[in-house]
């Protein structure tokens, strides 16, 4: 009988998330599926002996997961904190579901394809609810008249405090879709049927649409430097012109000046007095201190906008309301301190390792590897500059891909055996 249950983790744990993701819409609900996490990781060590099959990532979560208590005790926000922790939880507990599962590459492939449809979902809730920027890419502001605005439907989904409340954040429709695309792509490429190989591309260009309408530019970079990556990965004689292609990139930045480019690229900021990159850099000075301030325990889990504002003077334009660090590493260390960032950084750089496939995996196992690592990558990249926190309603997606890895490497692993 637990065997039986650990076999269907999978699926139970993706039917508890939602109630996770969104612990405020019936508090009883978002209970019950704590419970159920925890009885299912309670049924797996009864049945299998082990709360989880052992993973060369399991000592980095086990840190994250210990700093998670921390957190919440100090925490200026007990009750946002709580909400975020949840949140947290539905990742941790989606990575073991797919990290847990039966190795099969049908499995894989179907929640590879599953994530492609929840790409077109954000997509299509992206372009009836979104709080548009349009000042980025002036020839786009036509297009925004044209959609329909169905956020005073969609409210109590709506991601951060900082987007006009029942509206979705475009930085973080553009940052979800930046990381899916990679895997819709690799899912399309590896499709046989013409039909459907048609839907895939229809919907990797619904998604690709939309990443632009949203204007998150660093989204668009990050997607497209992690994509160059893979590519220059896999076929290294273009390397040579990629690498002048960057050099003579970069010297052009550096002639012109990096402030001076960021200003050009957002003038309605530039503008009111603040450039972009100067107000980043504010937030991140601020962040900085106070990660010297509290390296042990960090300043509590999504409470950084209060507490950094409330200790600190922070130079920002006044209408912005930061609620992240706007750097996901740095993000990390705020909620979870000194050793928690460490956990995180090892835990990207580990995924990035374990997840490129070898010389010797053939398709199509060897595409949907790559679209996982180049994923792995673009979250990795966009959090540099930007970032999407764990405790974020999107931010389980970090966990999911590191899931995808792990399946990866499982099945390569099997595959390599076989030929052995």
């Amino acid at each position: 009988m637990c065997r039986r249950v650990s076999e269907w983790e999978l699926a139970i744990v993706a039917a508890l998330v939602p109630f996770l993701v969104f612990p405020t819409l019936n508090p009883y609900l978002t209970t019950a599926a704590l419970l159920g996490v925890a009885m299912l990781w309670g049924i797996r060590w009864v049945g299998q002996g082990a709360v989880t099959r052992r993973t060369p990532l399991d000592g980095l979560m086990l840190i994250l997961m210990l700093m998670v208590p921390v957190a919440l005790w100090v925490s200026p926000l007990p009750q946002q904190s709580a909400e975020a922790a949840c949140r947290v939880l539905a990742g941790v507990a989606l990575y073991f579901a797919l990290a847990n599962s039966r190795v099969d590459e049908g499995l894989w492939r179907a929640t590879l394809a599953l994530a492609v449809l929840g790409g077109l979902v954000v997509a299509l809730v992206g372009l009836v609810a979104s709080d548009w920027n349009q000042d980025k890419i002036p020839f786009l502001e036509p297009v925004y008249a044209l959609l329909p605005d169905l956020s005073h439907l969609l409210g109590p989904l709506a991601s951060e405090s900082d987007s006009t409340p029942g509206a979705f954040h475009p930085n973080f429709i553009g940052a979800t879709l930046a990381i899916l695309i990679p895997i819709a792509a690799a899912v399309m490429t590896t499709l046989q049927r013409r039909a459907i190989r048609r839907a895939a591309i229809a919907v990797l260009v619904v998604m690709l649409v939309v990443l632009l309408l949203t204007q998150s530019r660093l989204s668009m970079v990050a997607l497209a430097l992690a994509s160059a990556a893979a590519v220059l990965r896999e076929r290294p004689r273009w390397r040579r012109a990629a690498l002048g292609l960057g050099v003579v990139l970069g010297l052009s930045i550096l002639l012109i000046g990096f402030e001076r480019v960021v200003d050009v690229l957002t003038p309605s900021v530039a503008a009111a007095g603040f450039g972009s990159w100067n107000s980043r850099v504010a937030v991140w000075q601020a962040a900085l201190q106070a990660l010297a301030d509290f390296p042990f325990t960090g300043i509590g889990l999504a409470a950084f906008y209060p507490a950094v504002t409330y200790l600190y003077a922070v130079r920002v334009p006044p209408t912005w309301a930061f609620g992240h660090t706007h750097e996901v590493y740095l993000q990390v260390g705020m909620d979870f301190g000194v050793a928690g960032l460490i956990a995180f950084v090892v835990l990207i750089v580990q995924g990035l390792r374990l997840g490129w496939p070898a010389r010797d995996e053939t398709d199509p196992l060897r595409r949907l590897r790559i679209g996982v690592w180049t994923a792995l990558l673009t979250y990795a990249l966009f959090g540099v500059f930007d970032g999407v926190p764990m405790w974020t309603k999107p931010g389980f997606l970090i966990w999911v891909v590191l899931g995808w890895v792990m399946m990866g490497r499982r099945l390569s692993d099997r595959s390599s055996s076989r030929l052995a």
